[in-house]
């Protein structure tokens, strides 16, 4: 089973002490703060940048989210970013999860081998934020006695 890599962009402080530490490089590296120039500090400033926003491009599973939206990447090469308030319904059978938005389009996301404990963290994450409607069709699987 394979996992999703889930990332809470809401006052996450690594990130945040990651953002400073960029922004100092930057400004001490072009010589704005100490009128020092040194194009390795502003370098280090921008590969910190760039590590910061690749990261969905690292993993083949990727969820990022905060209070306004939600990034998903499910199996994809690209990602589809959804906001929460436009989602209408959202329904899960077996090996997909369909997200209806505005009652127009409707985006589905491969689920067959995603670790069924992060299909429910992603579950909880639209539902709790959205004001949806949430199907589930997923059917147990009956296990047969041996004879």
């Amino acid at each position: 089973m394979k996992k999703i890599n889930f990332e809470n962009l809401s006052w996450n402080w690594t990130r945040i002490t990651l953002l400073i530490l960029a922004s100092l490089c930057l400004l001490v590296g072009s010589g704005l703060i100490l009128n020092y120039e040194n194009g390795l500090i502003t370098s280090l400033g921008f590969v910190i940048l760039i590590i910061m926003l690749s990261k969905r491009f690292w993993y083949k599973n990727y969820v990022e989210y905060n209070r306004l939206g939600i990034v998903i990447k499910l199996n994809l090469i690209t990602d589809r970013t959804i906001k929460f308030n436009e989602i209408d319904k959202i329904n899960i059978n077996d090996n997909k999860l369909i997200v209806k938005i505005n009652s127009e389009r409707k985006l589905e996301f491969q689920i067959t081998d995603i670790d069924s404990s992060d299909i429910n963290k992603l579950l909880r994450i639209l539902v709790e934020n959205s004001k949806s409607i949430f199907t589930d069709n997923r059917t147990e699987k009956l296990l047969l006695p041996i004879d």
